[in-house]
């Protein structure tokens, strides 16, 4: 019978816990943000169909090849109706910061506060009650 040494079984949790949490984070980045425009708040998908097409509309609007592109989003959030929008370069420049904050935040979530507590658990059972 091989002797488990305990500190492996808690690296081993950790490196469970590090890659459950990094799943955890890109799930919540692709599922989508919320963002106003006048005065109406609208969710965008952030899946990486949605991210390529926002590449595509910056760039264009960007050059100046159009003055708007039209957007599907979801009136109010999520689980609300869809509707399309016209998107310009002043309207996807604030998207751009609002794209970029969702992400930080939640990689910030995930570096910054849930990741150090892995680290720093002592049991497996500390380990355990970490979520996301």
């Amino acid at each position: 019978m091989a002797i488990i040494n305990w500190k492996d079984g808690l690296e081993e949790a950790k490196k469970s816990k590090d890659e459950e949490l990094n799943q955890a984070c890109q799930a919540a980045i692709l599922s989508g943000f919320m963002h106003e425009i006048n005065g109406q708040a609208y969710w965008f998908s952030y899946d990486y169909e949605a991210q390529g097409n926002f590449r595509d509309g910056r760039d264009i609007l960007k050059d100046g090849i159009v003055t708007e592109v039209p957007w599907t989003v979801r009136i109010g959030g999520k689980e609300g109706s869809y509707t399309r929008i016209p998107i310009t370069l002043e309207d996807m420049n604030e998207l751009t910061l609002t794209i970029m904050n969702h992400k930080m935040n939640h990689i910030g979530k995930y570096r910054d506060f849930l990741m150090p507590l892995v680290d720093g658990a002592i049991t497996v059972d500390e380990i355990e009650e970490i979520t996301w």
